[in-house]
């Protein structure tokens, strides 16, 4: 099934700091999962609880791979992430780069650990963050932090390698530290992690769609948090929290992990494979060995492991909605509208 078009009721789970956060998350849209640019933090789930609802067996401490993205200059929580690996934590690319406003940088973010961030058991600073380009498509709503030190103290979860498919018409285990049932829409001030259990709809390439039948739900504040399902080898990240009907216990979108392995495995091999570390030291992006060394930002290319910007008007495509790209360069621009 393709998606639905749900741009008038679906909004990001991060909306923005308290009253930012009021304006951009309407009563009647589906918001960003997240707190946005100021930071908010509900009884994380709506009608949640304090342990896993599907997989109550998890140990406290892999529960506590499920941390807490804390904006110190705001006294804030305002989105979720999951440690995959020692030092990568994956969260929502809007919970880096909230629409329409200035992107977070790695000294803006700290990470928090454990089931109640108001009294962490640790608060780790990071090193360096990263995104997709997502332009507010879900499918691609993808971040990374990267922590100045690796932490050892939570196992880390597995992002599921394919087959994501088969959990449609499941059940998934959600969690997240966003605003609860409990809270003040304009001023939510949860701190604690909630867990809840939703219905898996549909899955496609581009997302998991995933139903509270308006008895519970994931809302602003558990943006970048996961969907975690047991293909038999304990709970695996199949999907990345995104987007969330208003209301926050009906439909929620999760970008599936599947399409993204690749963007998020280069990160886990450059800080936490051995021999990945190793073979990457000194590059800064493309394959040695085996080993993915990361990727280039917009505007740059990877010339032999170093990303290079591209000069202006050295050809490229002129940016289009349609599928078809007309060729440019700087003997044949873009058509007025257009970039290339």
């Amino acid at each position: 099934m393709a998606p639905r078009d749900r741009s008038c009721v679906l909004r990001a789970l991060s909306c923005g700091m308290a009253i930012a956060c009021a304006a951009a998350c309407g009563v009647d849209d589906l918001a960003p999962v997240t707190a946005g640019r100021r930071p908010t933090a509900v009884r994380s789930v709506f009608y949640g609880h304090a342990s896993p609802t599907l997989y109550p067996d998890l140990s406290a401490e892999q529960q506590n791979a499920v941390v807490q993205l804390y904006a110190p200059a705001y006294g804030q929580g305002f989105c979720t992430g999951t440690l995959v690996s020692p030092h990568v934590v994956l969260t929502a690319a809007h919970c880096i780069q909230p629409p329409g406003e200035a992107a977070f940088t790695a000294s803006d973010i700290v990470i928090r650990i454990g089931p109640d961030s108001s009294d962490p058991l640790a608060e780790l600073t990071l090193q360096r963050v990263a995104h997709r380009d997502w332009e507010a498509r879900f499918e691609d709503d993808v971040g990374i932090a990267i922590l100045g030190t690796a932490y050892t103290g939570a196992p880390p979860f597995e992002i599921k390698r394919g087959g994501t498919s088969t959990v449609s018409g499941q059940q998934a285990q959600a969690v997240g530290f966003g605003m609860t049932e409990d809270d003040d829409p304009y001023f939510p001030t949860n701190t604690r992690r909630y867990w809840t259990t939703l219905d898996v709809e549909w899955v496609e390439a581009a997302g998991i769609v995933v139903n509270g039948h308006g008895s519970t739900g994931v809302a602003p504040g558990d943006s970048g948090s996961p969907l975690l399902y047991d293909f038999g080898s304990g709970p695996q990240v199949v999907g990345i929290a995104s987007t969330s009907e208003e209301g926050w216990v009906y439909s929620a979108n999760y970008t599936n992990v599947e399409t993204q392995e690749s963007y998020i495995q280069q990160f886990v091999d450059q800080y936490d494979d051995p021999a990945c570390v190793s073979a990457c030291a000194g590059a800064q992006c493309g394959e040695i060995g085996g080993c993915s060394c990361g990727s280039c930002d917009r505007g740059f290319e990877c010339q032999n492991q170093q990303c290079q910007e591209i000069p202006a008007g050295s050809g490229g495509v002129c940016a289009t909605l349609q599928s078809v790209a007309e060729v440019c360069n700087a003997a044949n621009p873009c058509p007025p509208g257009l970039i290339c």
